[in-house]
């Protein structure tokens, strides 16, 4: 029976592992790998409460680093095993991901990461703690030190690769066959789904400015096929919306201007595969909503704006594929209502929202993606006097309750004092309040 459906059967029998032995006859395991395999989980290291990962990624992520180069100490040893050999590929294994990320074996003295065996329950192989700074294996497990296993063995490597990647940063995913999967036993090889989520917290180079052009909004950003589009406001008075183009996120076309057009807020930018779309509110004084087309993101025609009719926000839209351009913006000024509107390719017209969104509010710009199973995902703010974020997916014509996000400070203390009830948070969902005052020079980040 395959882990998945042993782990579905637990979960329907209570998770009673005494119960589930009795109705389904098995005998008791005689090592930590066949418990491991029965109970669904080799791993101690602790799930969010409502199950493994996060909607809407595969993977997620503690994201408590913030240096890029780590020391680790192996402090412990078993006859016939080298756990600093383990550790010594596992971290090879890690650094290969992503570029910039160093980790240094000391033989002496502290270090950011300890690795060491230890008596753990009789059916984990491995535990982390939750501020990564503890790798614990088994000391009972059948262990080789790596692949190839013989029946009822252990990689050693494979559980020490798992367990380092928790205390980098990275929570249990469920993408099947991924190191951080905890559902089954001897990957020593990284999945794209553990790459994304070691490069999604190690994989940024310092910002580098763009010294020549500014702005006192945040600028957008979208991916067109091969080509990276950008676009922005002006500073201060200068209302005007720019933009510029780029093939590898690092050298950017000098900036243009989008003739006849003016903004007192951020654009948006979205790609459908044919064309890229701009939405933006007006000058200041003008609370209505625009958007325009272009079939070549490094040209826009001249006063290319169209007025969407009916419609009106004290902040910026947001533009999303969906797989049809959707537009989701607060309301005018003294109205906190979320609104959104699907584009009519029929008839070329945004229809105009007769209500808003039941039952939420916001005091800033909503912002809207595609989530990975193809849903329209929209996160907000809450109104004036409430820093909560929430979220809410689009089921055919309604959107769902909204859900709290978990702030930053909630996963710090979670960190801090190991788990005690503090919700998760999501990779997509981490934010920072209010922006940096004072500098309005336009950054990049690259992967």
């Amino acid at each position: 029976m395959a882990l998945l459906s042993l782990r579905s059967v637990l979960v329907a029998h209570g998770s009673s592992l005494d119960q589930l032995r009795r109705d389904r006859n098995f005998s008791r395991p005689a090592s930590a790998l066949a418990l491991a395999q029965m109970t669904g989980s080799f791993c101690g290291f602790p799930d969010p409460p409502n199950g493994i990962g996060s909607r809407p990624a595969s993977y997620t992520l503690k994201d408590h680093r913030r240096k890029s180069s780590l020391t680790w100490i192996v402090g412990s040893s078993l006859p016939g095993l080298s756990l600093g050999q383990a550790a010594v590929l596992a971290s090879a294994t890690w650094q290969r991901a992503v570029t910039g990320l160093n980790l240094n074996q000391v033989q002496s003295g502290s270090a950011d990461i300890t690795i060491v065996f230890a008596n753990l329950q009789a059916n984990k192989l491995g535990n982390t703690l939750p501020d990564g700074t503890l790798v614990q294996v088994s000391s009972t497990a059948p262990w080789v030190q790596q692949n190839p296993t013989p029946f009822g063995s252990v990689s050693l490597l494979a559980t020490v690769t798992h367990e380092l990647g928790h205390a980098l940063g990275l929570l249990h995913s469920t993408s099947d066959g991924s190191v951080m999967n905890p559902l089954g036993t001897n990957v020593e090889t990284l999945t794209p789904d553990d790459v994304n989520g070691i490069k999604a917290i190690y994989g940024w180079e310092g910002q580098r400015p763009l010294p020549d052009r500014g702005t006192d909004r945040g600028p957008a950003l979208c991916a067109c096929g091969t080509v990276l589009a950008m676009a922005w406001k002006g500073i201060g008075n200068d209302h005007r919306i720019f933009f510029a183009t780029s093939a590898d996120g690092l050298n950017w076309s000098p900036q243009q201007i989008v003739t006849g057009v003016g903004t007192d807020d951020s654009p948006s930018l979205a790609w459908d595969g044919a064309q890229l779309w701009m939405a933006w509110k007006g000058d200041p004084g003008d609370s209505g909503l625009f958007y325009a087309t272009t079939t070549d993101p490094r040209v826009w025609p001249d006063n290319p704006g169209q007025r969407i009719p009916n419609v009106g926000s004290s902040r910026g839209p947001s533009i999303a594929m969906t797989p049809t351009p959707m537009l989701a913006w607060k309301g005018v000024a003294g109205d906190s209502g979320i609104y959104f509107s699907v584009f009519n390719a029929l008839t070329g017209v945004w229809p105009a929202p007769s209500q808003p969104i039941g039952g939420i509010g916001t005091s800033d710009r909503p912002a809207l993606i595609t989530d990975v199973t193809g849903q329209p995902l929209l996160v907000w703010k809450g109104i004036d006097g409430d820093s909560n974020l929430f979220w809410s997916t689009l089921t055919g014509i309604f959107w769902q309750p909204q859900q709290p996000v978990s702030l930053d400070r909630a996963w710090e203390c979670w960190s801090r004092y190991g788990g005690g009830g503090f919700p998760w948070v999501p990779v997509w969902a981490r934010s920072r309040h209010g922006r940096q005052q004072g500098d309005s020079c336009v950054a990049r980040r690259q992967r």
